[in-house]
């Protein structure tokens, strides 16, 4: 059985399941196994993608959390600067202090990006 053969057997496997009761009275043993085994690593990797969708909503919603609260913070900082409620002698304070956070939102940035929408994900595993 070749590969085209075997991608629309699988198809019609995982669509109607009683397509196997049809190689099982044929007895193609091989191909039924060979079904078998790519409708788990399938449902193994939907049930995968599902959960990986559960927690990409759960930390995407934390993180922006995090990223609004780390403007707003820089905000209110920078607001009693500018009304000289806060003051610093040396300016250096100020300047690491704004690019200490925009690193912090880089950082973020990246984990989401790299960690949870992660497209390299390979279904043959």
């Amino acid at each position: 059985m070749d590969d085209s053969e075997r991608s629309k057997l699988l198809k019609a496997f995982v669509e109607k399941p009683s397509v196997l009761v049809d190689f099982i009275e044929a007895g193609n043993e091989s191909a039924k196994f060979k079904l078998e085994t790519d409708r788990a690593k399938i449902t193994a990797w939907l049930d995968e993608q599902k959960s990986i969708g559960v927690m990409r909503q759960q930390w995407s919603r934390w993180l922006l959390l995090c990223i609004v609260a780390v403007i707003f913070f820089d905000f209110i900082f920078i607001t009693l600067l500018g009304f000289k409620i806060l003051s610093f002698d040396n300016q250096k304070v100020i300047l690491s202090f704004i690019g200490e956070n925009l690193i912090k939102i880089a950082g973020l940035a990246y984990i989401v990006v790299n960690f949870l929408f992660d497209r390299n994900r390979d279904i043959s595993r």
